[in-house]
């Protein structure tokens, strides 16, 4: 990718990618295996509460003390590459059309922005549920039909994915 300039030692190392998505994939399993082991609805409240508060403490602290976090440059460069393949002449063609949208930004209608937010989040929040509650009868359909700890299979899997998609994040070998 051109684009990036973030250097691997910036948090990106392979073992940081291979922890996070570790801790991404368990506490995406505990999450939906939590049902089968914790029958009550408050205690099963506070133990996901529990689960983003370990997540949060993962995901909060700084993965390499040593480094500051880096700007991304506004050239389309790569670190000791020289320009990519987006920068023209020196100008750098990213940087332009980044400064394009900013400025079409900032010359919107507040309330608009502020409109348009709050009914992205309000829907985004209402997909979720709606996912959420539909994992959880499917779940629920399955130990009805005399599955053996279904939470438990649906939080592998989803526990699963998310590990393998977090590893995205792995730097190249070219970096």
């Amino acid at each position: 990718m051109t684009g990036s300039t973030t250097p691997a030692s910036a948090g990106r190392t392979p073992a940081t990618v291979l922890g996070r998505a570790g801790a991404s994939g368990a506490a995406v399993g505990l999450w939906y295996a939590l049902p089968d082991y914790v029958d009550r609805r408050r205690s099963r409240v506070l133990a996901k509460l529990a689960i983003l508060a370990g997540a949060g403490v993962v995901f909060a602290r700084r993965q390499d003390p040593d480094s500051s976090p880096t700007a991304p440059s506004a050239v389309g460069t790569t670190p000791g590459r020289g320009p990519g393949p987006l920068d023209t002449a020196g100008q750098g063609q990213l940087a332009d059309e980044t400064a394009g949208t900013r400025a079409r930004l900032k010359n919107l209608n507040p309330g608009l922005v502020i409109g348009l937010g709050a009914t992205i989040l309000i829907v985004g929040i209402g997909a979720n549920i709606a996912t959420e509650r539909w994992i959880h009868r499917f779940g629920e359909r399955l130990k009805a039909n005399g599955s053996s700890r279904p939470h438990t299979a649906i939080g592998l899997i989803a526990g699963s994915l998310t590990a393998l998609a977090s590893l995205d994040d792995l730097p190249s070998p070219r970096e």
